[in-house]
């Protein structure tokens, strides 16, 4: 062991900072961020996706996905920007039906459990065996509460039929 000047000691005095990334916070120690969604709009060279748990939707540039058609389901990878989230990255997510429409159809659900240490939850639909995971954060225009009804719009995310909410109305 070193002893002397070169030695290592702790420091009391040293404390480590962490502050949690979540929707319109941004952690500089975080770089990116992934998530799925779909595109809302196309506009001449940009458009927007919203993504699965962020409450402001993700600017992008039309260069990162020249097709890109609103309601197209996609995986994105954004950074925060001078106004708000961008795109660095958007890819087709494939092997999902895209829709035709921006349009997603409204589902009717249950909540059944809530943890708001961490902000999520799950919904019980009828038309699905598996549940649907939310986070808190894009709850509107209030959080729920267990066994409350709520309205909803989702996606699958992967291929083990998880499903996300992307949107939920209490």
């Amino acid at each position: 062991e070193a002893d002397g000047p070169f030695a290592k000691r702790p420091n009391p005095e040293r404390k480590k900072t962490f502050k949690p990334q979540g929707p319109g916070q941004h952690n500089p120690t975080v770089s990116q961020l992934a998530s799925q969604g779909k595109i809302l709009s196309v506009k001449g060279s940009f458009g927007f996706v919203k993504a699965v748990g962020e409450e402001q939707n993700i600017y992008f540039k039309l260069d990162l996905h020249p097709d890109a058609k609103e309601g197209e389901r996609v995986s994105v990878r954004y950074k925060k920007g001078p106004k708000g989230w961008e795109a660095t990255k958007i890819s087709p997510l494939a092997g999902f039906a895209q829709e035709d429409t921006g349009v997603e159809k409204k589902h009717q659900g249950t909540v059944i459990s809530i943890n708001t240490e961490k902000g999520f939850g799950f919904i019980d639909i009828p038309e699905d065996e598996n549940n649907v995971y939310f986070k808190l954060a894009i709850c509107k225009p209030r959080k729920p509460r267990v066994d409350e009804k709520v309205t909803l719009s989702y996606m699958k995310v992967g291929n083990n039929g998880k499903l996300a909410a992307t949107e939920v109305w209490v």
